[in-house]
């Protein structure tokens, strides 16, 4: 295979988690007082960390901001994260991937215990060695620092990762991490914000998806 190492970006790139993300926001902002922001709004909170959007998008000073990712943290813990659905075709690649000894990772920038919940309500935590996301402070979020974190911590080198991602967010810091990106239109992004964001591999589907890890790449090497 042409990587070792496959990492998978989770919200819109292994399951769809729009209504949870999106409801757990709406219950945030309620119990803050704020003025609950319309979804087309919302939705630009998937991917970067939240306290980033929480300033941008609310107007949030940093305390405020931070004030609001405790809230969110704790009313997502509360049941907001079973309300993931995992794309159809997701698992089947991920068998695929690991009968030909490929060594899976996620990262994300949502909080490590609440990815790893998520993981194994969605009944695939199995297949990934490890995962990597955001603390609960916050401090380390961006998805830089979170693919960083995980290559120190499993003791990975960049020449033998990908990203498999579905945001701007992950083809930047995949980037900055020194690692390319598979992008995925099939989320939360358009494809011409992944080309924007600098994409080279770029898919629409997750049929495409499985033959790009399964045959395309292969083929590549």
């Amino acid at each position: 295979m042409k990587h070792e190492n496959i990492i998978f970006d989770l919200d819109g790139t292994l399951c769809d988690s729009e209504e949870s993300i999106l409801s757990t926001l709406e219950a945030t902002l309620a119990e803050m007082g704020e003025p609950v922001l319309p979804r087309e709004v919302l939705r630009r909170f998937i991917s970067p960390p939240l306290i980033d959007s929480f300033i941008r998008y609310c107007g949030f000073t940093e305390e405020q901001a931070a004030k609001g990712l405790k809230i969110y943290q704790r009313i997502y813990a509360e049941g907001g994260w079973d309300k993931h659905v995992l794309f159809d075709g997701i698992e089947d690649i991920l068998k695929a991937l690991q009968s030909r000894g490929a060594q899976l990772f996620v990262a994300t920038s949502k909080e490590e215990g609440a990815a790893e919940h998520v993981l194994e309500s969605m009944g695939i935590k199995g297949y990934f060695r490890a995962v990597s996301g955001a603390n609960k402070d916050n401090s380390i979020s961006k998805k830089k620092d979170i693919l960083l974190s995980l290559f120190a911590r499993e003791n990975l080198k960049a020449e033998d990762c990908v990203l498999v991602g579905d945001s701007p967010f992950d083809v930047r810091g995949a980037a900055e991490a020194g690692i390319n990106c598979i992008a995925v239109s099939y989320g939360f992004a358009t494809k011409e914000e992944l080309a924007e964001a600098g994409a080279k591999v770029l898919l629409n589907s997750v049929a495409e998806l499985k033959t790009y890890l399964l045959e395309t790449a292969e083929k590549e090497s």
